[in-house]
Parts: C-alpha cells; sequence; structure tokens
C-alpha cells in the first residue's frame, strides 16, 4: 500500500512539474516577445574533430528543432537496431553486422558501448557568451538520464567545456525494495580546444572517463513453456518472477585522454599529431558464486568456492604522426601509427597479456568534384604484422557507394581467457576477414523522400561464441545481405517516415550468425501550433521485429553467444508520444509499450531476459545560452 502510494505521489510530483513549466514557457514568451535575444543557438557553434583533420570548415549549431526528441534513449535513437537484456544501459549489441573501424588489437569487451563517449561524437565548442544545455528524462519504472553540459571560451581562441551524463535504471522482477537499482552509469569529459590567432595552429583534447555497474540477473527463471511462448508470460513481472542469478555485478571503468592538434607549415600543408591513453578495467563479481555454480549458470567446474572475482585491466597507448594538405586538386593525408597495450588480470600469468608493440602506416585521398558534395575517397591502413584495411567511397549527388576490405588482429579474449569458474581456453585464431559492399540512394521530390539502400558482406574466419559459451572460428565464407528502404512524407500538418529492412543470409553453413528476417520502424506524426506560441508534435513510434533465436547472454565474459531453443521479439511495439516546443525548451512525453496486454503480456529481447514493459516517461531539455 505504501509502495503504491508513493508511486502515485511520484507521479503527481511529475505531472505538477510539467504544467508549472508549460505555464512559465509560456507566459515568458508573451512578455519577451519584444525583446531581442543577443545570444542563442546561432551565436554557439561547435566543430568535430573529422571535419578538422579533413581540412573542412564546418562548423555545427546546438540543436534545437524537435525532430525525433521524443526518442528517449540510445537504443531508441539507435531504431531498436541493437539487441539488450530488455532494460535501458544493459549489455547489448548490433543486431545487423557491422565492420571493423581500426585494424589494431582491441579487448573484445563491448557490450556497454551503446553508452560509452565516442572520440568522433566529442563536440568542441566556441561560444561567444557561456553555454549551458540541461537534459533529463524521467521513466515511472525506476529509469533516469541526466545530462549537463557547459562550455565557456576563455578568451576567442580557447574554450573548456565539461560534460556530465548520468543513467539509472531499475530492476522488474525479482525486487527487494522500491525502484532496486539494476544499472548506474555515469560517464564526464572535459574538453578543450584552441586555435592561435593566426589560424595556424589548432588543438583539440578530451579526458573522459565512464564508470558502469550492472546487477546480473541472468534474466528470469520460469518454466519453458513460458520462454518458449509469449502467450504465457504474466503481466506483473515483479509477482511473477524471480532472477536466475542473485548477488552478481559487472562493472566497467575508464580512465581515457585523446589529443589532436596540427600546424600548418605552408599553405595547404599541415603536420598533425594525435595521442590516445586508454586505461579500461573490467570486474565481475558473484558473491554467492556456490549457489549460482549449483544452479547451473556456469559450466562444470571442480571449484568449490563461496566467491566468484574477475579483475582484468587493459592499457594502450597510441602516438599518430602524419602529414596533411592539398596537391593537384587531391586532398591527401598520411601518417605513421606506434600503439603499445597490455593486458592484466587478478589471476596472474594465467591470464596475462604483456606488453605488445603495434606499428601501422596509413595514408588518404580525397577528390572533390564540383562542390563538396561529390567527392571521390580512397583510404588504406596497414600493419607489420600483415593486418590491413582499405576503404573507399564515392559521394556524387544523392547517390552514395562504398567498398571495405579488410583482414583484422583477434580481439584479445577470443584467443585467452582464465576463470576460476572453469570457464577458460586458449587459442590461436586465424586472422578475421571482410569485404563489404554498400550502395545507397536518397531522391527527394516534393514533401517526400525515398532512400533505397543495400550492404553484401562477405565473411571469412568468422569469430564467435558457441552453445557452450566458448570462442569458435568459422574459416568458411559467410555471405550477408541486408535490403533497406526508407520512404518519409513531411507536410505542414502530418509527416511519416517508415524504414524496411530485409536481411538475408547466404553459405553460413553453422548459421552462426542469428538476426530476424524483417524489422520495420515507423514513425506517424502530426504537428499542431497552438495560439500561436506552443508547438506540438503527436504521434506512434512502432517497431517490429520478425521473430528469431537471437543469441543468448554471458555475464562472466560479457559475451553474447548462440542458442537454438528460444526465440524473441515476433511481435510489435507501439509507443505513443507528444512534444513540446515553448521558446528554447523542449520537452516530450511518452507512453512506451502502450500494447502490453492486448494479445500478449510481453515479449523478449534475448533469451530469458523480457523487454520493458508499459511505463510512461517524460523527457526535458533546457538550453542556456546566457
Amino acid at each position: 500500500m505504501r509502495s503504491t502510494l508513493n508511486s502515485n505521489m511520484h507521479r503527481a510530483k511529475y505531472l505538477l512539474f510539467v504544467f508549472f513549466l508549460i505555464h512559465y514557457c509560456s507566459f515568458g514568451q508573451i512578455l519577451d516577445d519584444s525583446t531581442k535575444q543577443v545570444y542563442g543557438p546561432k551565436s554557439t557553434e561547435y566543430i568535430l574533430e573529422a571535419d578538422v583533420f579533413k581540412n573542412k570548415k564546418i562548423k555545427y549549431n546546438p540543436d534545437t528543432l524537435m525532430n525525433q526528441f521524443f526518442k528517449t534513449d540510445p537504443l531508441m535513437r539507435s531504431g531498436w537496431m541493437f539487441q539488450d537484456l530488455g532494460n535501458n544501459g544493459t549489455a547489448s549489441k548490433p543486431i545487423l553486422y557491422q565492420p571493423r573501424e581500426n585494424i589494431y588489437t582491441e579487448t573484445g569487451f563491448m557490450a556497454y558501448d551503446l553508452y560509452s563517449p565516442k572520440v568522433r561524437d566529442f563536440k568542441y565548442f566556441n561560444t561567444k557568451s557561456p553555454y549551458t544545455n540541461m537534459a533529463y528524462v524521467q521513466g515511472f519504472k525506476g529509469f533516469s538520464n541526466l545530462n549537463f553540459t557547459h562550455a565557456q571560451n576563455i578568451n576567442k581562441q580557447l574554450n573548456f567545456t565539461l560534460d556530465i551524463n548520468r543513467i539509472n535504471s531499475s530492476k522488474q522482477f525479482s525486487t527487494t525494495r522500491s525502484e532496486d537499482k539494476l544499472v548506474d552509469h555515469w560517464n564526464y569529459s572535459l574538453s578543450s580546444n584552441f586555435v592561435s590567432k593566426n589560424e595556424k595552429y589548432t588543438f583539440l583534447g578530451v579526458f573522459y572517463h565512464l564508470n558502469h555497474l550492472q546487477h546480473e540477473q541472468g534474466g528470469i527463471n520460469a518454466a519453458d513453456s513460458v520462454l518458449r511462448n509469449v502467450k504465457f508470460i504474466d503481466s506483473d513481472y515483479n509477482l511473477s518472477y524471480q532472477a536466475r542469478m542473485a548477488n552478481v555485478t559487472s562493472s566497467e571503468r575508464w580512465n581515457n585522454l585523446h589529443i589532436y592538434h596540427q600546424y600548418k607549415l605552408a599553405n595547404g600543408f599541415q603536420a598533425f599529431h594525435v595521442f590516445d591513453m586508454e586505461r579500461k578495467k573490467h570486474f565481475y563479481n558473484d558473491s554467492q558464486f556456490g549457489v549460482n555454480y549449483a544452479n547451473g549458470f556456469y559450466p562444470d567446474s571442480l571449484v568449490s568456492n563461496d566467491t566468484l572475482r574477475q579483475n582484468i585491466r587493459y592499457r594502450a597507448f597510441g602516438n599518430k604522426f602524419g602529414f596533411k594538405g592539398r596537391f593537384k586538386g587531391f586532398d591527401y593525408q598520411a601518417y605513421v601509427l606506434h600503439r603499445i597495450y597490455d593486458l592484466h588480470s587478478n589471476h596472474g600469468d594465467l591470464f596475462r597479456k604483456k606488453l605488445t608493440n603495434e606499428v601501422f602506416a596509413g595514408a588518404q585521398a580525397a577528390y572533390y568534384l564540383n562542390d563538396s558534395t561529390k567527392y571521390l575517397l580512397a583510404e588504406a591502413e596497414f600493419s607489420q604484422k600483415a593486418y590491413f584495411k582499405i576503404n573507399g567511397e564515392l559521394h556524387y549527388d544523392n547517390l552514395i557507394i562504398g567498398l571495405q576490405s579488410g583482414r583484422f588482429p583477434v580481439g584479445l579474449i577470443y584467443n585467452d581467457f582464465y576463470s576460476l569458474s572453469g570457464l577458460e581456453w586458449s587459442n590461436n585464431f586465424d586472422a578475421p576477414a571482410n569485404l563489404h559492399l554498400s550502395g545507397a540512394y536518397d531522391l527527394k521530390f516534393y514533401q517526400f523522400n525515398v532512400k533505397p539502400s543495400i550492404k553484401y558482406s562477405v565473411l571469412k574466419n568468422h569469430l564467435y561464441f558457441d552453445q557452450d559459451g566458448l570462442p569458435q572460428i568459422n574459416k568458411a565464407g559467410i555471405n550477408l545481405t541486408d535490403l533497406a528502404l526508407e520512404i518519409g512524407y513531411s507536410g505542414k500538418v502530418f509527416s511519416f517516415v517508415n524504414s524496411a529492412f530485409l536481411n538475408i543470409k547466404i553459405n553460413d553453413g553453422k548459421n552462426v550468425i542469428r538476426r530476424p528476417v524483417f524489422m520495420n520502424n515507423t514513425t506517424i506524426m502530426f504537428k499542431i501550433l497552438y495560439a500561436k506560441v506552443l508547438k506540438i508534435q503527436t504521434g506512434l513510434d512502432i517497431y517490429y521485429k520478425s521473430a528469431y533465436k537471437a543469441d543468448a547472454y554471458m555475464p562472466l565474459t560479457q559475451q553474447f553467444h548462440l542458442q537454438d531453443k528460444y526465440e524473441v521479439w515476433g511481435n510489435v511495439v507501439v509507443d505513443p508520444f507528444v512534444a513540446f516546443n515553448i521558446k528554447r525548451v523542449r520537452l516530450a512525453l511518452k507512453f512506451g509499450n502502450v500494447t502490453q496486454g492486448l494479445g500478449q503480456n510481453g515479449y523478449y529481447t534475448t533469451p530469458y531476459y523480457l523487454g520493458m514493459g508499459r511505463s510512461f516517461y517524460l523527457k526535458i531539455e533546457w538550453p542556456l545560452f546566457d
């Protein structure tokens, strides 16, 4: 009774907050109509490192549009193109194949990458006045996301930016108290950029920290009939189901530094240097190992420990030196990269990678035709260990064609792993290789947009984890074809976007790549202007994936692995939403999975892991420009 009362009080507080916010912003708009705003989105700019590296003088302004604002988390913003554990912030993996971006050695731990900072995404600001952006999302089933950004110029040449991001989500079953925490994530970055008065020297630098904690539950402990047929799922997850694992946590911590700077030696000729320091720690703690082992969650083991602890530490340092400029109409870059890395664990030499050197050489050339939208790009990178990546792109009007071919190092966890649980291996796998072709044509006429695309991939020496959670290699070639069609319409009052995906496999004899054959995402929206002040967008966000035997998840190794018993999805998820734009404040309300209880009470995103049930979300963003 008390829990229900507290929940209703929380809802009342949030609804009162929304009411007063709309009232305040609307009243403020009336008072300030005659006031000229000196500072705003147009006076605040930021740049991206990729553009600086390519000598593109592109400046961006903070996003104040309503487009896609109602998407409440990274998974939604991706179009639900990742498989997760059914709740915000949980371990995830891409549903479709994604080509490797680099040819240096990585750990293979990527379960939390969806929520981790990316160097390519850091914004380096230039503000004429202090800029602050505050964004908050609250879900009524224990999800919250707070983002705070503050950027300020010290002078015309120097800027500092602080960005903080916090994500929390709560357990949906097997809870012991109100809002029992499932995920506790936060990351922050401190970045700076500097341009000399003569514009010959440019500096971009960022230090970023990540701390991600996930309480591992192993999914629901339910009868096989419930796991096989969603029609038998009970609507009250917490009362009906207990977790398969108890008192288990996984966590990941980063302390990384990235620096890029360049100096113009002559017109069209520059020297550049990139420094990277990566310090990543992975922790696994099972304080009830004996019980969880007895319940069959671990493979056979002779260990009788009551607790299980796994600590893995990875360090890497990279230095890249090069030149870039323009020669006879070509933009070019050439560089060498030296990188060192090592890996340690709490098991000493049983699971350790000693200090290892890697040396790379790379070059890139781009030829621009009539303007910056028409160009041909070619790049290549090679290492002393015969790894390589060759990439080519052609952009011509609305046509985009891409090619990538490469041979890549094996992730460290595929070759070596040791755990007191009994899960251990030592391999010497051949390097995986791929050929990736893609094409897209973006056709626009009047208010319509049609974009067909195709991706074709050939994978050799594909690495994966089998039904027992052990790494394997498929040396035979695997052919993947992904067809996509996006159709959109944007009118004054009504708009919609529909993205359909057809995924085809050929020559996958061992059936090691599992993905839905068909996926579809639809957004239907109506746009309303109320009292010449309040901009409103309301509509439906609709997601569908055909049923497929998705990979299961192994918390100890943070890896998804094959399973042959259970299917996930196979149903439609509908999210109604309404979004407001009052002056510069954006506000959205969303009712997630409103269709729960209509035909079925739930669905699975991963075997044993139920997707989020019906839940209400509030999202607000308030930028300040002075």
